[in-house]
């Protein structure tokens, strides 16, 4: 939950605060629960065995199988797919990590939450927690990024790498990249917790 508790997903309700992450930029938010979606049936299931903290003890999930979860190194992964030695994402920075899976049908009540503003979530084992999506089969959608143009020209294209690759240096989780297009200007591209491109700066000469 918000204030970092942990709730039987059963007992989650709309308008709930919960802890989810802004695809965009990778930052956690603090977002409310709009809808919860509740199925029944046989239902395709896959029991994660997860150590939590680094201890060696292993706690359990269980989730359908198709419900992606995020992978350190690799992105959004389904739940089948998953195998020991996957890295979990957790808003502490530590890696929960798969130490086994198990596969069965059963008939069961299944929950999943959309969250207002992100389609992301966390669930939790043995206090720790790792991140889900709520999209079954989870694609990402093309967005837009961000572009920033320096307001004033550098007066040489070796002034304006220079400028640029000092800015992939200092910037935090970002990277350096040549000329494109009209060639009279390189790019420094700022990226998220996905991998993903979210803001490119043009550096023009």
């Amino acid at each position: 939950m918000a204030d970092g508790s942990t709730l039987p997903i059963s007992q989650v309700e709309v308008g709930d605060l919960v802890q989810a992450v802004d695809e965009i930029t990778g930052e956690t938010t603090i977002s409310p629960v709009s809808d919860v979606i509740i199925g029944h049936g046989t239902k395709d299931l896959v029991t994660l065995s997860v150590d939590a903290d680094g201890d060696g003890r292993s706690k359990k999930i269980t989730a359908t199988a198709n419900h992606p979860f995020f992978v350190q190194g690799r992105g959004w992964i389904d739940a089948f797919q998953l195998i020991p030695g996957s890295r979990l994402s957790n808003p502490t920075g530590f890696a929960p990590t798969v130490t086994a899976t198990s596969r069965t049908q059963a008939v069961r009540t299944v929950f999943n939450l959309t969250v207002a503003g992100s389609h992301t979530y966390f669930v939790a084992t043995d206090g720790r927690s790792a991140l889900v999506h709520n999209c079954a089969r989870y694609i990402p959608k093309k967005r837009n990024v961000l572009n920033w143009w320096h307001p004033t020209r550098f007066s040489s294209k070796s002034a304006a790498i220079r400028h640029a690759k000092q800015v992939a240096r200092t910037g935090g989780r970002c990277r350096y990249r040549g000329p494109c297009g009209s060639g009279n200007h390189v790019h420094v591209d700022f990226i998220n917790r996905f991998g993903r491109i979210f803001r490119t700066n043009h550096y023009r000469w």
